[in-house]
């Protein structure tokens, strides 16, 4: 709970099982921020209900989500992240 919390967001997907947990957060850069609707992806990782890592999503993560949930699709992910929708 703290961990979405301090997201100020709820997260778009969450993957896991009873020992690892994965939030993943999209957030829309708009032209304001200088970038054209840009969706930037962060992920906060917990084990036992601990926050152990966090940060932007890299292949590392998209890899391990893959094994916590075979269906994930990371390429679409990355080719049209406004139409990925689990």
């Amino acid at each position: 709970m703290q961990a979405q919390k301090s997201m100020h967001n709820k997260p778009i997907w969450t993957f896991g099982n009873e020992k690892t947990k994965y939030f993943v957060y999209g957030y829309i850069a708009t032209l304001l921020d200088g970038y054209d609707n840009t969706v930037t992806y962060y992920f906060v990782k917990l084990e036992n209900g601990n926050v152990v890592d966090k940060g932007m999503l890299g292949v590392k993560e998209r890899n391990e989500i893959k094994v916590l949930a075979p269906d994930f699709d990371t390429d679409k992910l990355i080719r049209r992240p406004n139409n990925y929708v689990k």
